[in-house]
């Protein structure tokens, strides 16, 4: 496919320039259509950085060079139609999938205790990523007696979980 292949090279190239020698690079295309890349390096601590700060950052920049790259082979018809909306999310030796599995976990803890409770419950404030993520999870069938709200702004926005079932008196 054309586009996987222009991700695997703007990453290479772009990786490339910032001095950042690859080990193993794996491309997967998830069920949602997401392109998501993880890179073994020598490095890895360093290209992660602080919470992550690094590693946002780089996808941030690889994302915009791509979508640079998807309206210029848009414009001369090199990609099919269905190419040019893609999501784009890139790892480092799995630190992203591996918070997305912790928050997850929590959520679902949470989700088990409204359950028992039918009291609403608050995760920490997080990225709007992760909100996303878990909001995403919830609208599984297995999640059809609950509900998922993003509460507060800025960087204090949370998600609450709450549940549709009423409580009987």
């Amino acid at each position: 496919m054309e586009l996987e292949r222009m991700i695997l090279q703007t990453l290479e190239e772009f990786m490339k320039h910032l001095g950042i020698e690859m080990t193993n690079v794996e491309l997967t295309k998830e069920e949602n259509g997401t392109f998501r890349v993880n890179i073994e390096a020598e490095n890895a601590n360093q290209i992660i950085g602080h919470h992550g700060e690094n590693l946002i950052a780089l996808q941030h920049a690889v994302k915009l060079i791509l979508w640079r790259q998807i309206d210029k082979n848009a414009e001369t018809k090199k990609l099919a139609p269905n190419e040019e909306n893609f999501s784009f999310v890139l790892d480092i030796e799995n630190y992203r999938r591996r918070q997305e599995e912790n928050v997850i976990m929590i959520a679902e803890q949470k989700a088990e205790i409204v359950r028992k409770t039918r009291k609403n419950q608050s995760l920490p404030p997080m990225s709007p990523y992760f909100r996303r993520l878990i909001h995403m999870h919830f609208t599984k069938p297995e999640y059809q007696d609950l509900e998922t709200i993003s509460q507060g702004e800025g960087d204090v926005r949370q998600v609450t979980i709450r549940s549709k079932v009423l409580i009987e008196e």
